[in-house]
């Protein structure tokens, strides 16, 4: 938990959720449910995200940044550096293994989604992966009231969408760009159900 920076926010100069801190030891009962996700740790999007980047990045947890630049009136675009410095939760190894066994889609992105219940509704959890121009872009996406293969369908197309357009101007904050506008896309999708995802995605 600590080592993926689940204990903390991550720091990106904006409200955060507080996590919920674990007890400094658990005995094996809490600790098995914690495992499966039934206990009580919460996480944001934004810190499951990261967590996904670290295992395409050899096991290193990048500091975050809202956005990778700003652009000056002179139209000359200003480097932010990011917060905090990375950790390196896994093994290079181990990291390239979890790699090995994830799923490559048609779009060349790197694909994992999986399902959370949460009380009487569920959460889709999805991720993608792809490297444009020699940087790797991370998404992260969370649906409201997932459905199976019907939200990991949903997730994959709304982060191929923004992938496509981080690839046709892929200049620095594109994809945050990319990522506020996506409710206005042509997404073959009802409208409500793509701004649900949109207010739920992250972008490191």
């Amino acid at each position: 938990v600590q080592a993926f920076g689940f204990h903390e926010p991550v720091g990106v100069r904006l409200p955060e959720a507080n996590p919920l801190a674990l007890a400094p030891t658990l005995s094996a009962d809490p600790l098995a449910l914690e495992a499966v996700g039934q206990g009580s740790l919460t996480v944001t999007p934004l810190q499951m995200t990261r967590a996904f980047a670290s295992l395409l990045a050899e096991g290193a947890l990048p500091p975050i940044r809202l956005v990778d630049a700003v652009r000056d009136p002179d139209g000359e675009w200003l480097i932010l550096l990011p917060h905090g410095s990375a950790l390196r939760p896994a093994g290079d190894e181990v990291a390239s293994s979890i790699v090995k066994a994830l799923r490559r889609n048609e779009q060349g992105m790197i694909v994992f989604s999986g399902e959370a219940l949460t009380g009487g509704g569920s959460l889709g959890w999805s991720f993608a992966a792809r490297e444009i121009e020699g940087k790797l872009w991370v998404l992260g996406l969370a649906l409201e009231d997932a459905r199976g293969a019907d939200s990991e369908s949903l997730a994959e197309d709304i982060m191929g969408q923004v992938m496509s357009t981080i690839a046709l101007d892929p200049v620095p904050a594109a994809g945050y760009n990319a990522l506020a506008l996506l409710p206005n896309t042509a997404l073959d999708r009802p409208a409500d159900r793509c701004r649900k995802a949109a207010r739920s995605a992250a972008c490191v």
